[in-house]
């Protein structure tokens, strides 16, 4: 079993395990001592995305976020983004509990080949249900031919000749026009429809 670490800011932040070649049911292992409290999935550019616990997630290159409030006498508690490498398999994150104070975290979630998504989705809550200026959140999964669904599958929402960068929120108004909005994910491209102002600090800037 192949074992690799990161050092990050000076610190031993991640040790990862791949899966055997046998495609046995051992999970792998990373083991990370942050000085954060919360593990968030992230875009490259740190733009968090959601919860990575007991998530299903796209394998390959992708990013968490530690963040929240540092313990104390520690550091500051400032967010670091880490990049990982995940195999296809079950996967298990320890956070912490090297202080012999406080008892580790542990992140479990499975990551899933691409070639296991048969297609997207679009997570999209009805505007008929919503009330003038909610934020809406529009999010898209990958689907497997299982029906499970797969979180962090790296989207591109384009609106008005702007390209937003792993999902797109907009504030609800019922008066304005009907906008298309394209989401890009793997190989697949669907259309919906919206009314309101796009979040503006979703935009990528490249």
């Amino acid at each position: 079993m192949l074992r690799l670490a990161l050092v990050f800011l000076g610190l031993v932040v991640a040790c990862a395990a791949v899966p055997a070649a046998d495609d046995s049911p051992e999970p792998s292992v990373e083991v990370l001592q942050p000085d954060s409290l919360a593990v968030l999935l992230s875009e490259s550019n740190g733009l968090p995305v959601g919860v990575l616990d007991e998530q299903r997630i796209l394998a390959g290159e992708q990013h968490i976020l530690l963040s929240g409030a540092a313990r104390e006498g520690r550091a500051d508690g400032t967010d670091r983004l880490l990049r990982l490498e995940l195999a296809p398999g079950s996967q298990l994150l320890e956070l912490g509990g090297d202080d012999g104070e406080h008892p580790p975290i542990v992140v479990a979630f499975e990551a899933v080949a691409e070639d296991e998504i048969v297609g997207i989705e679009l997570l999209q809550p009805s505007e008929d249900e919503l009330r003038p200026g909610t934020w809406v959140e529009v999010d898209v999964v990958g689907v497997t031919q299982s029906g499970a669904q797969v979180r962090s599958i790296h989207p591109r929402f384009h609106a008005d000749g702007e390209t937003h960068l792993g999902y797109f929120a907009y504030r609800f108004d019922p008066e304005a026009p009907h906008r298309t909005l394209e989401v890009e994910a793997l190989d697949w491209l669907e259309r919906t429809r919206f009314r309101g102002l796009p979040r503006m600090e979703q935009i990528n800037p490249n």
